[in-house]
């Protein structure tokens, strides 16, 4: 993972997801551009070792907000729970901290998957349920029971 001091970036949290247990293909992938963790890919050709190419996801994806939590640093998160299959995989990186001796590098929003790196990524089944930071959803905390979209570039949107 690449360290960015001078910009916050998402926080996201794989919380009950089928592929840990057996059902699908956890993958990695090699970042087509800058994303961070919670961002939703497209999934391309097998490039070499484990690897696969990754790109923008435009494939249905349906969940709904299950609960607004707060995460040990007192980060609001937004849970979400897929309310079918989707053919999108989910970026999960654990973020890596070279230089943890100061506060300013132990904090995960620092962390993104820079483009070229290579990242885990979840498989995401009905029911599986993930969790990211309020910034995935531009800062706006939603409501329990709203719908949530996800768009490339713009990132998750409750309704």
């Amino acid at each position: 993972m690449a360290q960015d001091l001078l910009n916050k970036h998402w926080v996201a949290e794989i919380s009950r997801v089928s592929a840990v247990y057996g059902t699908g293909h956890i993958l990695s992938g090699e970042m087509d551009k800058d994303r961070d963790n919670g961002e939703i890919v497209a999934v391309g050709e097998y490039k070499e070792g484990e690897y696969y190419a990754v790109s923008a996801f435009a494939g249905d994806f349906e969940a709904k907000v299950i609960e607004i939590v707060y995460n040990a640093a007192g980060r609001v998160m937004v849970r979400f729970e897929l309310t079918k299959d989707c053919d999108g995989y989910f970026v999960h990186n654990p973020e890596t901290m070279p230089n943890d001796f100061l506060k300013v590098y132990q904090d995960v929003a620092n962390y993104y998957n820079a483009k070229g790196d290579r990242a885990r990524m979840y498989p995401m089944y009905k029911h599986d349920v993930f969790t990211v930071s309020v910034d995935a959803f531009g800062g706006t905390v939603p409501t329990v029971g709203q719908t949530v979209s996800y768009a490339d570039g713009t990132g998750y949107t409750a309704a």
